[in-house]
């Protein structure tokens, strides 16, 4: 099984622990068959801090995703097209649900040579094959 793992703001990861924020944003898809995807949480926390199960990816204009998500996307509508200006494919990750660690992982601490994700990475999947 593959995990992905996505950067996200703090005030988001917020929204999206607290059900407010029901899909996740993002200008490129998760790879065939990935399901889960761990949340490194930017700046100030930088830190892993849950991992979001999800139910479906959709793939559609940023007007088109606006009209279906605006209202549990957890960001307002200038923000939503400001993040997609110029984007041809726009995503969006329909959350099933998400686990919140008991404590955040920091991983820094764990991978030596880890790099918070501007996009969407499944390096962790290496991480975790020489851990287990």
């Amino acid at each position: 099984m593959q995990i992905g793992l996505i950067s996200v703001k703090p005030e988001y990861v917020e929204k999206i622990l607290n059900g407010s924020k029901k899909v996740e944003l993002k200008k490129f898809p998760l790879k065939k068959g990935v399901k889960n995807v761990l949340v490194y949480a930017t700046r100030p926390t930088k830190k892993i801090v849950c991992i979001l199960h999800i139910e479906e990816v959709i793939e559609d204009t940023s007007k088109n995703l606006w009209s279906k998500f605006g209202n549990i996307s957890g960001v307002k509508k200038k923000e939503f097209f400001e993040y997609f200006k110029g984007c041809k494919k726009c995503f969006a990750f329909k959350i099933k649900d998400a686990e919140k660690f008991p404590e955040p992982i920091d991983p820094y601490k764990i991978f030596p040579d880890f790099r918070a994700p501007e996009t969407i990475t499944y390096k962790i999947n290496e991480y975790l094959s020489k851990k287990l």
